[in-house]
């Protein structure tokens, strides 16, 4: 009995019949993105606010991100900025290729505001 079981483990997976399950491959990374970071001073007699582009290869929020735009902005504003707050990342959206620069317009007919439900009035 103990051959059998061993043999059977040194059968392929073309001699037994059966089909081999495809090789699972990771998903590819982006690589590099584009985002863009809020900053904010501390308030004084004359604060700050803006926004920046950095590129980074980690995820949004996380802190290997977070920590790629403190870089970039140190690298920006350099020792002002040392005080200065990041409090927002976002992924940069690829502009649509048909508009280009142009301003696109809406011309859909504009949402017609709710009519409120009819209230019990006996109360």
């Amino acid at each position: 009995m103990d051959e059998t079981i061993d043999t059977l483990f040194d059968l392929e997976p073309d001699d037994i019949g059966g089909k081999t399950a495809p090789v699972a491959t990771p998903p590819e990374e982006p690589g590099v993105q584009t985002y863009v970071a809020h900053y904010t001073s501390p308030v004084t007699e004359s604060p700050t606010k803006g926004y920046f582009e950095f590129e980074s290869e980690h995820r949004a929020s996380s802190k290997k991100n977070a920590h790629d735009a403190r870089i970039r902005m140190l690298e920006l504003f350099g020792k002002d900025a040392v005080s200065w707050v990041i409090d927002e990342v976002k992924l940069k959206k690829k502009k649509d290729e048909l508009c280009g620069d142009q301003i696109e317009l809406d011309f859909r007919e504009p949402k017609k505001p709710r009519k409120r439900r009819a209230g019990k009035k006996w109360l």
